[in-house]
């Protein structure tokens, strides 16, 4: 029973990880980097115990092991699918921005002018609690993908995507999308 516990802890702990670092704080890199360190030292962990003849110890290390490196993969999947959703959303809104630009000349003061009559509302980027909103300003859509120092921006006016960097963050953020 005991060992079953244990795993049973180490599956609770990883699972919590990836419910504050992916869905709370949207910061997918943290949880994968935590699940692969904590995979390949277990790992290492179970090896040195095999070869010094612990095979039951080793066995335990390995199974912890394969948990973390499961958590890294839900994370990785869980970080694919944010950037997915928030790529295809971001094109909604563009497709909106564009069509309030063909009928009043100009592109919309912030994303909720869009509303009601290009969006229903303002989406929200990804599914995380924290940094999930779009951001809007001076012709420039962006969502936060790693607080405060890389967002996936779009340029109206270019017409081109790139990534805003620290320098280029005030003006983008100057104005939430909700």
């Amino acid at each position: 029973m005991g060992r079953s516990n244990d795993m049973l802890e180490t599956a609770l702990i990883a699972g919590l990880i990836v419910l504050a670092g992916e869905l709370v704080c949207g910061q997918a890199v943290v949880v994968m980097m935590t699940g692969l360190t904590a995979a390949a030292g277990l790992g290492l962990l179970a090896a040195y115990r095999r070869l010094r003849g612990d095979g039951a110890r080793a066995g335990s290390a390995g199974a912890k092991a394969l948990i973390f490196a499961g958590m890294f993969l839900v994370a990785l999947g869980l970080d694919v699918a944010n950037k997915t959703i928030a790529r295809s959303r971001a094109e909604t809104i563009i497709a909106a921005c564009r069509s309030y630009k063909d009928k009043t000349g100009g592109y919309p003061e912030t994303l909720q002018a869009l509303v009601p009559d290009y969006l229903k509302a303002v989406p929200r980027a990804r599914y995380s609690v924290l940094w999930s909103a779009f951001h809007y300003g001076e012709g420039r859509l962006a969502w936060m993908v790693v607080p405060m120092t890389v967002m996936p921006s779009y340029d109206l006016n270019a017409g081109t995507w790139s990534f805003a960097a620290n320098d280029a963050l005030p003006a983008v953020l100057g104005k939430h999308g909700t």
